[in-house]
């Protein structure tokens, strides 16, 4: 009887569309498992739940498989707050990661996966509900509360698939298991009417609609929290030297400047006192904000913009309250040996340069005037004279300080360029007006070819009048009879773009490095494009937030030292509301993604550095694109992430040792 009534009191308090249980497993469909390529993916099923996967996809891009719902129906994820995934490595050899999405691609990512060889762990994500505000944010975002339309959010009342990606994994082997869901799912209150919902950003940048411990809610909080952390910093690791080399390691030719070498079958950067090493970087470095105008989220802030029609800098205004009238800047420098950094990377603040104290890389501005086109402006007309007058005049004119610094590790030029495909810039030059360069050279290059026009329209199978006509196109030609013909101007064009950049270094810094121009993760698969990055750089630099390198390797790329200019690994920490290189919510689980991470670079044979983007968190309502991601190492109120920096630190402790002695993961399968 007392069972009886302990269940009619429950039924009266939950309706009953929402289950007693607080955890669920996921079931799916056991006999309707898909995969993007039968021949290269294979995926089983057993008795117990699980599904095992192997992957043997070499260069190929975003494989994945999928899992459905029982009997052709949709999951309910509605009432519940997370999702959980067991996970196992069964490559004993290689890290594996991979991305959970609830559907295909980015907007339905959850979370990303990271396993050490033979590791076996769950991993935990919140799922981000789409529902149905009767408001107005005012903003669109990367990430978006739960509660919202946009970013992240899905309607997880009808979910059809569970897309498991794994980017561009040459070989791996898995197996997922005890996929449930759990924690009831109730919306915040506040996110129920723009009453309660604005302004929900407080004083200091932070979510106002939730509570962590240590949430700042004072100046004076402000500048407690910086003595604490002062009494904590460490000194210098101990076997790093001035200049952050292996100062017990073997004893190179030292050139005076930073220098690439080989050494026990591995690239390494050379300080200039001849010492190996292995940068360790952080981007951003910085107190400025990315400025946006309001544009109508006057009301998602507490406090006013610094000026009319601009979002208020809250993390500059945090560190002049917590710092008063100590140094920003050489606090910053205490922090990064203190933290196992040794490098001063990309978008810095130019004082950190100047300082002697760390060395650095920057990026040197592409030509601002010179010519643009393509679809979106896209391309700058490498064969324009602005833009090599330009480009080889920026050292000289802008940078000369950097040209004789032994810190100055060396320079980027460009960033996430649009590579696109092996035709792109041909085409857009094609279609672009005939007073540009580019298409002047284009012309210039078929008249050479086929010396008539008659010559370019039986090959063409086109009926152009004269060069004139086609100098004035109206459409774009068969794209598969003018293949050849575009492809070689795309090569000549970003051959002459990486040609005039090496030359803007070494005219006028020739004891410094080229860089590269930082190629983006959808440039993997271009061996034309990192076969031309091996023969001008002299070290290629590539983003990648991928969260392990065991199966780094660039088809085109020569035996070439590369540099991971930008990776991370995200949080959801501390009110944050965007995902990036996220893997998950459990207990240490930013720190154990890191470890991967960065033993899985140091032990690649290649790789010579691999730096952190970016410093600080972004901005809650989105930058210009909408990343709002939890990346920082400190949040928007200046305060560090501690166990994230003292688990960088504890790698950097070994990070030499530990790059000597351990075996380079086999990179072919």
């Amino acid at each position: 009887m007392k069972r009886v009534w302990i269940v009619c009191v429950l039924l009266l308090l939950f309706p009953a569309s929402v289950p007693l249980s607080a955890e669920e497993q996921v079931r799916w469909d056991r006999e309707n498992l898909k995969v993007s390529w039968k021949q290269k993916i294979s995926v089983s099923a057993d008795s117990s739940g699980g599904v095992t996967a192997e992957f043997r996809t070499g260069s190929n891009p975003w494989p994945y498989f999928v899992l459905v719902p029982e009997n052709g129906k949709n999951w309910n994820f509605s009432r519940f707050r997370f999702i959980s995934f067991e996970i196992e490595n069964l490559d004993r050899e290689r890290s594996v990661t991979g991305e959970l999405c609830l559907g295909m691609w980015s907007r339905h990512k959850i979370g990303v996966f990271v396993l050490a060889p033979g590791e076996k762990r769950t991993f935990t994500y919140p799922l981000n509900h789409k529902g149905t505000s009767p408001f107005d944010p005012l903003f669109r975002a990367k990430g978006m509360p739960s509660g919202f339309e946009g970013g992240t959010n899905i309607d997880t009342s009808s979910v059809k698939s569970l897309h498991v990606i794994c980017g561009f994994v040459r070989y791996g082997r898995f197996r997922i298991s005890g996929i449930r869901l759990h924690g009831r799912y109730e919306p915040v209150p506040a996110l129920r009417s723009p009453e309660t919902f604005f302004p929900f950003i407080d004083g200091y940048g932070q979510y106002r609609h939730e509570e962590w411990p240590g949430k700042i809610k004072s100046n004076d909080q402000l500048k407690e929290s910086l003595e604490r952390e002062k009494s904590a910093l460490k000194p210098r690791v101990a076997d790093w030297n001035q200049w952050g080399g292996w100062k017990s390691g073997p004893h190179l030719k030292g050139s005076g400047y930073f220098r690439v070498a080989k050494w026990e079958g591995k690239w390494y950067f050379v300080d200039p006192d001849g010492r190996l090493f292995f940068s360790r970087g952080v981007n951003s470095l910085s107190r400025s904000e990315y400025w946006l105008t309001d544009r109508g989220r006057a009301k998602c802030y507490t406090r006013k913009p610094a000026a009319p029609g601009r979002i208020f800098n809250f993390y500059s205004d945090n560190c002049r309250i917590r710092y008063g009238r100590d140094s920003w800047h050489g606090f910053q420098f205490r922090r990064m040996e203190s933290w196992g950094y040794n490098t001063i990377g990309n978008w810095s603040d130019p004082e950190l340069y100047r300082g002697r104290k760390m060395p650095y890389m920057l990026n040197l501005p592409l030509p601002s005037k010179t010519l643009r086109f393509g679809p979106k402006n896209e391309f700058r007309d490498v064969y324009s004279p602005e833009f090599e007058s330009e480009l080889l005049t920026v050292l000289p004119e802008k940078f000369r300080w950097t040209i004789d610094d032994p810190y100055c590790i060396g320079y980027f030029i460009g960033n996430e360029l649009h590579f696109d495909n092996s035709v792109k810039v041909a085409e857009a030059a094609f279609l672009a007006p005939p007073e540009l360069p580019a298409k002047q050279r284009l012309l210039s290059c078929l008249k050479a070819k086929y010396g008539s026009i008659d010559a370019l329209n039986k090959a063409w199978k086109s009926s152009y009048s004269s060069w004139e006509a086609l100098a004035r196109p109206e459409k774009l030609p068969d794209s598969k009879l003018c293949q050849k013909d575009f492809e070689a101007f795309t090569l000549k064009f970003w051959k002459r773009f990486f040609e005039l950049s090496r030359q803007a270094v070494k005219k006028y810094a020739p004891h410094h490095l080229y860089l590269g121009s930082r190629f983006k993760v959808q440039d993997y698969n271009k061996k034309w494009l990192f076969r031309m990055a091996s023969e001008a750089c002299d070290v290629v630099s590539v983003n990648s937030y991928a969260l392990h390198h065991d199966h780094f390797v660039h088809a085109g790329l020569e035996d070439k030292p590369v540099l991971i200019s930008e990776s991370s690994v995200g949080h959801r920490m501390r009110g944050m509301l965007g995902i990036l290189a996220y893997p998950g919510c459990g207990i240490h689980a930013r720190e154990e993604a890191q470890k991967v991470l960065l033993e899985s670079a140091a032990r690649h044979p290649q790789i010579v550095g691999i730096h952190h983007f970016g410093f600080k968190d972004q901005t809650l309502v989105g930058r210009w694109d909408g990343e709002n991601y939890g990346i920082g190492l400190v949040s928007v109120t200046d305060e560090p992430y501690r166990e994230f920096v003292e688990s960088n630190r504890k790698f950097s402790e070994q990070l030499y040792p530990f790059r000597r002695n351990t075996t380079p993961v086999c990179l072919s399968r």
